[in-house]
């Protein structure tokens, strides 16, 4: 007996530390500070029973077909290849471009000041020279605006405008043959998106395939473990009551009593795991995953 004790103290030791392992992973997994206090609900789930798979497996991979993300992406991306094709042949064809732009710039060596535009003109007279032997002033006339307005920041950027419009024409006649190359590249990028689709979905195929079988597997491996927990129960009981009665001795009791704590164990994981491997399916029928 006390060797026994000695035993299953042991193994609560173990089922502790493992205990302790699973919480870091999960921790790590979740990015969360090892110190940090964690705990985790339990749910409480109804018994999982293979009547909740009522689909196939070809009508859950019809749905998924539809609906995942994988398969969407390579769809867009067989797509995307198909009008890369006609972008690339759009080579072949003479191309017209029309270009147009403004620009302008600004000087601080500007003079401060700049005829006003449309202002008319007038004439002034200003001196020139001197006749050296009458002292007689010599004059010109000379037409010059008559308004001016301040050379700020914003005018100069406004007089300096400069506007430009042209068009383009390409005709291409020989381009060492990199319009067709490029067409060949681009049927090869579609038959290679094509191959992908084709991978994605079959795939998918084979893992919901593989997990439906996981699923009728795991409802077998469950309901063998139910009528295997009853037998184990229904032992432990008697083993009991001949214990009681002197019809038995500790170790044949404690090894009925192991029997039955190993299959009740067995049993959880088992159910668990039937439900785990279900919200995979249910995951693929675009079903919400609650618990």
């Amino acid at each position: 007996i006390r060797q026994q004790k000695a035993n299953d103290e042991l193994e609560v030791v173990r089922a502790e530390n493992n205990l302790n392992i699973s919480y870091l992973q999960l921790k790590q997994a979740l990015q969360i500070p090892a110190e940090q206090p964690f705990d985790i609900e339990i749910p409480n789930l109804p018994e999982p029973n293979e009547g909740e798979l009522m689909e196939t497996s070809s009508n859950v991979y019809q749905y998924a077909l539809q609906n995942q993300p994988v398969i969407k992406a390579a769809q867009y991306r067989k797509e995307s290849a198909i009008r890369g094709i006609g972008v690339a042949r759009s080579g072949y064809y003479p191309s017209l471009s029309l270009n147009a732009g403004i620009s302008t710039n600004y000087s601080d060596a500007a003079p401060d000041q700049f005829p006003v535009l449309g202002s008319e003109n007038i004439t002034i007279t200003r001196p020139v020279g001197v006749v050296q032997n009458t002292g007689e002033v010599v004059v010109t006339q000379q037409e010059v605006p008559s308004e001016f307005t301040d050379n700020t920041y914003w005018n100069q950027l406004d007089f300096n405008q400069r506007r430009f419009l042209g068009l383009s024409l390409n005709i291409p006649i020989f381009n060492r043959f990199q319009v067709k190359n490029n067409v060949e590249q681009a049927i090869i990028n579609h038959k290679r998106s094509e191959y992908q689709l084709t991978a994605a979905k079959n795939q998918l195929q084979q893992t919901i395939e593989q997990a439906y079988l996981d699923v009728k597997a795991a409802a077998k491996s469950y309901e063998a473990l139910k009528n295997s927990f009853e037998a184990s129960e229904l032992t432990f009981k008697n083993a009991e009551q001949r214990l009681e009665l002197g019809a038995t001795d500790a170790v044949e009791f404690t090894q009925i009593k192991n029997d039955f704590e190993r299959v009740k164990s067995d049993l959880i994981r088992a159910k668990y795991d039937y439900i785990f491997k279900l919200k995979v399916l249910d995951f693929y029928q675009g079903k919400p995953l609650n618990f």
